[in-house]
């Protein structure tokens, strides 16, 4: 390995020169944002808003990234986080960050994760000069080699409270108390921001973060981080828990090393909410919201905009948004006009030329995708909160092509200003079935009318809120329930979040949302060990 500091350079002569979107192409992340780390308190406080608990953050032991809002006209390049308001920053935490900001250095780096997207973190010299050839002109090698790899953490403060987003460095494999104790167990996770946990007795360790699970080097990862966290803590577990996708990686990890150990399948949406539960050590039932992209539904749909009735030993599902057609599956993910779309011929609206989704798909791609809508031709359905997004953004004329996960949402989520009273849409609610038709109808009509896309996110997100209060007064004036748990990757979604919650603690409920881990898939592994530690032996089975 090079010594401290030695600088080492790769390619054919190509100039060390650096842009963010060649950063984001080279790591295939599409325009998903890079993080700032920062030297200088008030340069940074020039770039960004900052208040009490986010500075708190910034300065602390941990030193997680902080997902912080920009200035209005701050001088960043739009490149870093096109379409995102939102700036991660974090403050040198090694003598070796503080070396690189010594004068006449930087006041500021845009930095990346050594990986491509997905991937696990490079952690040796030669690693690196094979597997990121392609991603940098020169690399800093350091003489102490890296035995553990770790990715930074992130965080975002809303209402003044902690909401991880990834809990890695600073936090992993820090212990959480359990509501109960556990015989040994493993939860695998599942296969996208995988993380997995240990359990025994009256506590569990979650991972770092793993990765998505879609190719050989994160499944390597896996295993070895699995190996070290069991070395660490003396687990041995008895049990493997999993989701209940029948092709998650993860799922058929566990049946390949199950070793004649029972294997326990849990619902993703159950475990989305068991997480949250247990973080907070909470024994009782709740009413649950799941609200995410896709998880494997108990009739094979994709779930995804969920309200159950759940404790840790099971759930009972109250009401749902209804099912619409994913067309194309993950190309359906990648293309939020085609979900608008579908949306649209779902609510029996027409597909109007003049609406910015229609423009979006126009030519042969609209009549492929309304063959494929009306033959039913790769169309699974879904009810997937994700989804609606999507399809909002799109019909706002804000996003129609998604480069990374969830960038329709985190887009239109920035388009909200501060300002209260600009109203909302209503959902119709009958029965178990939540119909997003009203809604649509009212965000084309505003659409067309040239109403501001930032008002028409405003009343989207305003319409949500309204939602969770409505189901749960019926909850609560049917069944008697009074706490409500909040989790799934929607739920990052501050404007959402912090709306929700002022809204159910109004109306006289106790709210459980997430601030030791996170709401997303990175903490489904939690809620999984915590379920399974509830079963009796006689329900765990081999699947």
């Amino acid at each position: 390995m090079p010594r401290r500091g030695r600088w080492r350079r790769c390619g054919r002569g190509r100039s060390t020169r650096w842009t963010s979107s060649r950063c984001r192409g080279r790591r295939c992340r599409g325009t998903g944002g890079n993080p700032r780390r920062s030297a200088a308190r008030s340069f940074h406080l020039r770039l960004r808003r900052i208040n009490a608990a986010e500075e708190q953050l910034l300065t602390g032991s941990r030193h997680p990234i902080v997902l912080l809002r920009r200035r209005p006209g701050a001088a960043v390049a739009e490149a870093v986080a096109p379409g995102n308001p939102d700036l991660g920053v974090m403050l040198p935490y090694t003598p070796l960050h503080e070396l690189l900001f010594d004068q006449p250095g930087p006041c500021v780096l845009v930095m990346t994760s050594g990986n491509l997207s997905g991937e696990p973190i490079v952690t040796s010299d030669g690693e690196a000069l094979t597997r990121l050839a392609g991603l940098a002109d020169a690399w800093l090698g350091h003489d102490r080699p890296i035995h553990v790899p770790c990715d930074d953490s992130v965080v975002r403060i809303v209402d003044d409270s902690e909401l991880p987003v990834r809990r890695s460095r600073g936090y992993a494999p820090f212990p959480i108390d359990l509501p109960v104790p556990v015989r040994p167990a493993l939860a695998v996770g599942g296969d996208l921001k995988n993380t997995f946990c240990l359990g025994n007795g009256q506590y569990a360790w979650l991972s770092g973060h793993v990765g998505d699970m879609d190719d050989l080097a994160t499944l390597q990862a896996f295993e070895r981080a699995e190996q070290h966290l069991e070395q660490l803590t003396g687990v041995r577990p008895e049990v493997l828990v999993t989701d209940k996708h029948p092709s998650y990686r993860s799922r058929q990890w566990a049946q390949l090393h199950a070793a004649g150990r029972p294997v326990v399948g849990v619902q993703h949406h159950h475990a989305h909410l068991a997480s949250v539960m247990a973080e907070h050590r909470y024994q009782g039932r709740v009413i649950g919201f799941a609200f995410d992209g896709t998880g494997y539904g108990e009739d094979g749909a994709v779930w995804g905009g969920e309200v159950l009735l759940a404790t840790y030993d099971g759930f009972e599902r109250y009401a749902h948004l209804k099912y619409v057609p994913l067309p194309g599956g993950d190309a359906g993910v990648r293309n939020p006009c085609r979900m608008a779309l579908s949306h649209l011929l779902a609510a029996g609206l027409p597909w109007d030329p003049r609406l910015p989704s229609v423009r979006a798909c126009a030519g042969p791609e609209l009549e492929l995708l309304r063959t494929q809508l009306d033959k039913d031709i790769a169309c699974a359905p879904t009810s997937s909160m994700g989804r609606l997004f999507d399809a909002v953004s799109s019909l706002a004329g804000v996003c129609h092509r998604a480069g990374y996960e969830a960038q329709a949402a985190i887009e239109l989520e920035g388009l909200v200003s501060s300002d209260r009273g600009l109203g909302s849409y209503e959902f119709a609610v009958t029965g178990e079935e939540i119909d997003p038709a009203p809604v649509l109808a009212g965000v084309a009509y505003d659409v067309l009318a040239g109403v501001e896309p930032g008002v028409v996110s405003a009343r989207f997100h305003q319409s949500l809120a309204e939602l969770t209060v409505t189901l749960a007064v019926r909850v609560r004036a049917a069944r008697g329930l009074t706490t409500v748990a909040l989790s799934g990757g929607v739920f990052v979604n501050r404007v959402l979040l912090s709306a929700t919650t002022t809204a159910l603690t109004g109306a006289g409920f106790t709210v459980l949302r997430h601030r030791r881990v996170p709401p997303t898939d990175a903490g489904l592994a939690l809620g999984q060990l915590a379920v399974a530690a509830r079963r009796p032996g006689r329900e765990t089975s081999c699947v």
